[in-house]
């Protein structure tokens, strides 16, 4: 871990049968940056099959919770590594960024993934492959304080894409736009195959 963020090498990766990936996942908190991770690994249609928490935003914030165990996190990722042989997915290019409401677009070599507030369509030499609506992956409208009548609510955004093409597997991350009043909630990061 340095400045405030966990040095990451090789995640997200795929194990070598293309049957289980594994995520990092780290929360969006307001304020300064405060590190923390869960490492979690799913299956090629998105269940999950295992978690393990290296360090909450509690703990980086000072209040109590259980310590972070970065020794043993590193012992988990070799017993799993024995396991499954991950292999690094391979990140996409960056997102432009893109105006709320605006569909986005992320493409790589013939793998095109598109997203437009809750639908997503991925094409592979020019094919349609995945379509699907997937409201669920949306964030809710919440009350801007406890008193107000006032809903925030955070458009979603294609906020990055890496996968493993040869397994037909994707990790797909959404984002979401927010504002200084609508702080944006922690990106979803979900497993796309075909």
């Amino acid at each position: 871990m340095a400045s405030g963020v966990f040095a990451l090498t090789g995640l997200p990766a795929v194990s070598a049968d293309g049957t289980v990936v594994l995520l990092p996942i780290e929360e969006v908190v307001a304020g300064p940056l405060a590190p923390n991770l869960t490492l979690v690994e799913k299956g090629r249609d998105d269940h999950e099959i295992a978690t393990l928490v290296v360090m909450t935003v509690a703990e980086a914030t000072g209040e109590t919770a259980a310590p972070k165990d970065v020794p043993g996190a590193n012992r988990w990722l070799a017993e799993q590594h024995q396991a499954h042989d991950w292999r690094p997915l391979t990140a996409f290019p960056e997102p432009e960024p893109s105006e709320e409401g605006t569909p986005d677009h992320l493409a790589q070599g013939d793998v095109a993934v598109d997203w437009n507030e809750g639908h997503l369509t991925v094409t592979a030499g020019g094919k349609t492959v995945v379509d699907g609506k997937h409201d669920d992956w949306l964030a809710p409208s919440t009350q801007m304080c406890p008193d107000c009548e006032e809903q925030c609510s955070n458009p979603s955004k294609l906020a990055g894409v890496a996968g493993d093409l040869a397994h037909r597997l994707l990790v797909v991350t959404i984002g979401y736009h927010g504002t200084d009043s609508c702080w944006e909630p922690s990106p979803q990061v979900h497993v796309v195959s075909w």
